[in-house]
């Protein structure tokens, strides 16, 4: 008895793949989710992430929101884009990457002085990881600060997230 499932990937204007196989890692709001076989039916939203298809072949894509539902052993992912890994140029993974930094720093900039938690942050950038974070506030201080390594302006603050402080 074969262990997989349908998946498909549906845009606006066409469909991006449509394919069985073994496992689906998701990118949702609860959290990253993995699918496999027989899960329980779900109806749930898209952050910004990478969906895994996991297969003979893996496939990642990255989206930026959108809808998923699995029932009867069919996901059904609905986005208004995907973009396919193994097509993106590296330039292009840095833009996104930058335009997630921007909405950060544009949050604390409209609101300086304020404490932004973890759970804040990952909810302005889409980022979950803990660890994705702190690489991305580094990588904000070596953008912002004279020296990275001594903030004056992005700081931490301890045991309740991340500040920043202008002049």
């Amino acid at each position: 008895m074969s262990e997989k499932f349908s998946v498909e990937i549906i845009s606006p204007e066409k469909s991006i793949i449509q394919t069985n196989t073994f496992e689906v890692v998701i990118p949702s709001y609860e959290g990253e989710m993995g699918i496999l076989k027989d899960h329980i039916p779900l109806i749930t939203f898209l952050r910004p992430g990478f969906i895994r298809i996991k297969s003979e072949k893996d496939k990642e894509f990255f989206v930026e929101d959108g809808t998923v539902e699995f029932a009867n052993n069919n996901l059904l992912i609905l986005t208004s884009t995907a973009k396919d890994l193994s097509e993106m140029k590296k330039s292009l993974i840095e833009s996104i990457i930058n335009e997630t930094e921007k909405k950060v720093l544009f949050e604390m900039l409209t609101n300086p002085g304020k404490t932004y938690s973890r759970l804040k942050i990952a909810k302005i950038s889409g980022i979950t990881q803990e660890r994705s974070i702190d690489v991305m506030i580094t990588r904000l201080r070596q953008k912002i600060e004279q020296n990275p390594k001594k903030p004056k302006y992005l700081q931490t603050v301890r045991g309740s997230g991340y500040v920043l402080w202008i002049e």
